[in-house]
């Protein structure tokens, strides 16, 4: 298992999301998760998991997809 910091939980909840419903605007995650940094997030993309699809509208890359399994042991509410 992989200690997480607070960040990574804030991705994992946003990746979570995009995975579940498909591509997402930053509006939408910013309302389900009740992130404010939710943006922030998508745009600098630090680990590489997000794509812009269109203008506030993002989806999961390949990368992220690949990742994202590892941290499903880790519970999000």
């Amino acid at each position: 298992r992989k200690i997480i910091t607070s960040y990574r939980e804030q991705v994992l909840q946003c990746a979570r999301l995009i995975r579940k419903h498909g591509s997402l605007t930053t509006k939408q995650l910013k309302e389900w998760t009740g992130n404010a940094h939710a943006t922030q997030i998508l745009q600098r993309n630090y680990y590489q998991w997000f794509e812009r699809v269109s203008r506030g509208v993002y989806k999961l890359t390949e990368h992220g997809e690949k990742e994202l399994p590892l941290y499903d042991y880790i519970p999000l509410e």
